[in-house]
Parts: C-alpha cells; structure tokens; sequence
C-alpha cells in the first residue's frame, strides 16, 4: 500500500514538473527570449516613488508610463560594472533605433550614491555615454521603494570617513514596460545583441 502511495506520489511530481516545463518553455518560445528573465504576469506594478533626475526634474512611478524604460542602478565612483553596463545600454540603443520610437523608450542610470552623486555630476556623466540617457537620483529610502519593486537592491556602507567608499548594488538591466509594469531583468554579464533582440520581440509581441 505505501509502495503504490509512493509511486503516485512520484508520478504527481513528474506530471507537475513536465507541465511547469511545457508552460514555461511554450511562453519562452512564444516570446523568443534568449537571454532576460521575465517577470512574472501578477508581479506588481511599481510602488510609488519620488527622485529627481539630473536636470532637477521630478522622477516618479509616472515617468514610466507611455513608454518602455531600461534602467541601470549604480553611482559614478563604479569602478567597471556601471560604465561597462551603460557602454551596453548605449549599444541597445544603437541596436533598436529604428524599429522602437526614440520617444516610446527611455534609458536610465539611477545612482544609489546620493551623498557623493550630485544631480549635476549625474548628468555630465550619463550624457558622456548618450545625450539621450537619464540620469536620476534622490533619498536613500525612496531609491529602495523603487529598489524593492524590482527586487533589486543596494547597500551604502555604514560610518565611513570621506568620500572613499564603494557601494553595493544589482548588476542587472531592467526593463519597465508602458503601464509601469516590471517585463524582464538582464543579468550581469550583459550581451547588448542578445538583450536587443530579448527588447525587439516583447516590443513586438
């Protein structure tokens, strides 16, 4: 008896996990995505939040709707994965010109080092890389109400003298879509044709 219990029990499981693969491999297909991880379809909208970007303009849950929004957390002191992540961004941009809209996609860099990231020092560094990019700031509590939405994170180090400090921060690229609806993280290392082609088929979709 515990035996043929046993055995229906494995069979379940079996059943449930060749269901599971069937669905989420059928979404994938459908949708070509070859290197994003996509959210799930009741993950929630983004929370509301308030920043500044470098031009002193205010950044709110708002500002991601009509459009699609890639988005980089990191700070300017980054030694390699922020520069290197926005090299990335700018060759996305590059990539889709053309096919996306220039005013239905936006790229930003959200710097979680608000102490040492001035909205000024923000956007000479963003527009180095493109003019077109975003750079955005603010409160540390309102950059983990953002943070907490897309199950990112960071972590500014506690009781440090001056101003040489690294902070700890996800590596990954994000996409927002219209409705301000989390569509698909990019994790660290980032390939800008593959995340192109990941952007171009949910666009089209």
């Amino acid at each position: 008896m515990k035996s043929i219990k046993a055995a229906t029990l494995l069979l379940s499981v079996f059943v449930l996990g060749l269901v599971s693969y069937i669905v989420i491999n059928k979404l994938q297909d459908d949708i070509s995505i070859e290197v994003g991880t996509l959210y799930p379809d009741d993950f929630k909208q983004v929370s509301p939040f308030e920043l500044k970007t470098g031009k002193n303009q205010a950044y709110t849950e708002e500002s991601f709707k009509d459009k699609w929004t890639l988005l980089f957390f990191g700070f300017i002191s980054c030694p390699d994965v922020c520069p290197t992540s926005l090299v990335t961004l700018q060759q996305i941009k590059q990539k889709i010109q053309g096919t996306i809209p220039e005013d239905k996609i936006e790229y930003v860099f959200i710097s979680v080092d608000p102490k040492r990231d001035t909205p000024e020092k923000l956007d000479e560094y963003v527009t180095y890389f493109d003019p077109a990019f975003t750079g955005v700031t603010g409160e540390e509590s309102q950059l983990k109400k953002l943070t907490r939405s897309l199950a990112a994170f960071f972590s500014i180090p506690e009781h440090v003298e001056g101003e040489n400090y690294l902070v700890e921060h996800s590596a990954s690229i994000y996409l927002i879509g219209e409705n301000a609806q989390p569509k698909v993280l990019f994790s660290y290392p980032h390939t800008a044709d593959k995340m192109a082609n990941d952007i171009l088929a949910l666009y089209k979709s």
